[in-house]
């Protein structure tokens, strides 16, 4: 959803199907995002990594994201936000191990 976001605030200038479905695709990826986090946090507990990676992200992924919009403007900008999801997508399909439940 977050993907499919992204290339709709992309591409699109139409007003009423920004307000509906993006707000609606928004509103449900970001439902995702704490448990995208939650997992994340599962998986280096069980395998004994550090989680130090996740906390970058949330500091400087702010600020990348803003100089990314700043230099090359807000297409640019949710194109990679789209491709960045993307990648998530295929490396949690083909990568990610399933955390037995306790």
């Amino acid at each position: 959803m977050a993907f499919c976001n992204a290339l709709l605030l992309a591409f699109t200038r139409h007003y009423l199907t920004l307000i509906t479905l993006g707000v609606l695709l928004s509103a449900l990826a970001s439902v995702s995002m704490p448990q995208v986090f939650a997992l994340t946090r599962e998986y280096a507990d069980q395998s004994a990594r550090a989680s130090a990676q996740l906390s970058l992200a949330r500091v400087i992924g702010p600020p990348l994201s803003f100089a990314l919009a700043l230099n090359f403007g807000f297409v640019m900008h949710f194109l990679v936000a789209a491709a960045l999801f993307l990648v998530c997508i295929l490396r949690i399909k083909f990568t990610l191990p399933s955390v037995p439940r306790h």
